[in-house]
């Protein structure tokens, strides 16, 4: 009792552990944005089709096309 240098008796950890408790910033922050997510999906949205119509006059630049049974909300917006 009270020696915490023996070898450990019971579960081995055989695995890498991670910290992935969020920061409380991080967590006041995404409790926000949660208000207005449904904003920032519209806003996204916008400019991403700004982006397709815009774009779409460049022969050597593919847009992303969004399949008809899916809701892009444009996280990030990728061209190739």
């Amino acid at each position: 009792k009270g020696n915490y240098f023996e070898e450990t008796k019971g579960i081995d950890y055989v695995s890498l552990g991670y910290n992935l408790r969020m920061p409380t910033m991080l967590a006041v922050l995404g409790a926000s944005q949660l208000k207005r997510v449904n904003w920032i999906i519209k806003k996204r949205r916008e400019k991403a089709k700004y982006l397709i119509r815009e774009l779409a006059e460049i022969d050597k630049i593919a847009t992303f096309q969004e399949p008809k049974d899916s809701f892009a909300v444009y996280q990030m917006y990728t061209i190739r």
